[in-house]
């Protein structure tokens, strides 16, 4: 069965040979922060902190879901790649994206029906053990989905024209133009100002845990755990 690599954040808060490196080489690139454009500067830094991570912080493989075939993650893979390298509005990661979807649909149906064709062998061989086995293996992660939407009134709506339409409504309400002409315009100021420190601690703050990196590579967590520096 394949195995997925992924970095094991769970400890990085208490990792101090991954917060001292940090450290040590942000001091470095402090002297000479002057002497850099932002865009060199930003990359030197995705350079540290992925340097750093490949170094102290240790990795965890995770088993892939059963039905998902080593093609469909060679798929994932190249659309992992196309999201990094074009952006993910770019019609390369779109096109990979669609085939990854339309892949894992494939791979889902054939691992299904296979798994009911044992059931059903197993049933008409009387081998009520092994059939049994072979449901709660297919329903154990089973969690059913509830299609529901209240409307205006909070009457709930169940079939899928219902609540395609009311979605639509409240998409139009929520972008409608209030503009109200007596209201004041706002005069634009072209002046950039440098964001403050307190102002990047509070961005930090609001980065989300436990999600997926970015096209940068870097986790919230490897941020959050890299301190002041």
């Amino acid at each position: 069965e394949c195995l997925l690599v992924v970095y094991d954040l769970t400890e990085l808060p208490l990792n101090i040979a991954y917060k001292l490196e940090l450290k040590n080489r942000f001091d470095v690139l402090g002297r000479i922060t002057e002497q850099m454009e932002p865009n060199d500067l930003a990359t030197e830094i995705n350079k540290i902190f992925k340097e750093t991570a490949e170094k102290h912080i240790p990795k965890m493989k995770t088993k892939k879901m059963p039905w998902i075939s080593n093609k469909t993650l060679h798929n994932i893979e190249q659309r992992r790649e196309a999201k990094k390298t074009f952006g993910k509005q770019s019609e390369r990661y779109k096109d990979r994206n669609k085939e990854v979807k339309n892949a894992i649909k494939i791979d889902k149906k054939e691992y299904l029906e296979s798994h009911l064709s044992h059931i059903e062998i197993c049933n008409l061989t009387h081998s009520s053990r092994e059939m049994y086995s072979g449901i709660n293996r297919l329903m154990r992660n089973f969690t059913p989905r509830l299609s529901a939407l209240k409307d205006k009134d909070g009457k709930t709506l169940t079939e899928n024209e219902e609540i395609s339409n009311r979605w639509k409504e409240y998409c139009s309400e929520m972008y409608e133009d209030n503009t109200n002409e007596e209201m004041k315009q706002v005069e634009s100021n072209d002046e950039i100002l440098e964001p403050t420190r307190s102002e990047v601690e509070w961005a930090i703050k609001q980065l989300p845990m436990g999600k997926s990196a970015g096209n940068d590579e870097i986790h919230a967590e490897m941020i959050k755990a890299s301190g002041d520096q």
